[in-house]
């Protein structure tokens, strides 16, 4: 009763999950810093939110729009350290900037 499709090799890689590097830049929130809240009033401002963090613990949502702009800072955010080099621990000026749909977003949270 459950239909049943064979794929050929080639036609395999189709149907994978994406292939997903691993982040620059990881941290951690607190859980009595969540940023739903926050999320959710900037998607009903614009359709775009930037994510910026770096390795130093700082995290800044901003929504830029025609006429308007908002930001909210987070400091002091634990930074993940994976299978890393120790040189690259103490190299804390890495930094990244997504740009990302907000109500995708704000589902996702």
């Amino acid at each position: 009763a459950i239909p049943v499709h064979i794929l050929r090799p080639n036609e395999m890689q189709y149907h994978l999950p994406p292939q997903i590097p691993t982040p620059t830049v990881q941290l951690e929130l607190p859980m009595d810093r969540p940023i739903r809240t926050i999320v959710d009033k900037l998607k009903s401002m614009g359709p775009h939110i930037y994510l910026e963090a770096s390795r130093k613990g700082g995290l800044t949502i901003r929504m830029d729009e025609e006429g308007a702009s908002l930001a909210c800072f987070y400091h002091n955010l634990v930074p993940r350290w994976e299978e890393e080099e120790e040189e690259e621990k103490n190299a804390t000026t890495t930094t990244a900037t997504v740009k990302v749909d907000a109500a995708k977003l704000s589902a996702c949270l």
